[in-house]
């Protein structure tokens, strides 16, 4: 589940992204999964929001959790990133995701998906 925007690059979250993430102080709600555990995965994918043309620098954090029938979209980036105008392809991204993904119910693929929330 590799995504690229024109400007950003995300990707799965890795165990070893998180001294990355608690470096920029990302909030709790974008701990990153502490190891393999299939039931966790099927509710949340835990992604992180890269800049490919800045060495690959992990800037932010997104997840997918399931919500009803549908996921729930939210992302986080550091302040030095904010207000770029990065937040509204970060939206795109997940919600091309979400499209994709199976719905969380094991139903129909997931067609709706709740606005983006920023922290």
């Amino acid at each position: 589940m590799f995504i690229r925007s024109e400007t950003l690059f995300l990707r799965p979250a890795w165990v070893e992204d998180a001294p990355r993430l608690h470096h920029l102080n990302a909030p709790a709600a974008f701990d990153l999964p502490h190891g393999p555990n299939p039931a966790h995965d099927a509710e949340r994918h835990a992604l992180v929001v890269t800049m490919p043309h800045a060495g690959a620098r992990i800037i932010g954090a997104a997840t997918l959790r399931a919500h009803g029938d549908g996921w729930k979209k939210a992302a986080w980036l550091a302040p030095a990133y904010r207000n770029l105008g990065l937040d509204a392809e970060i939206e795109a991204a997940l919600a091309s995701l979400a499209q994709v993904l199976p719905a969380p119910d094991g139903g129909q693929r997931a067609m709706r998906t709740p606005d983006l929330i920023a922290a």
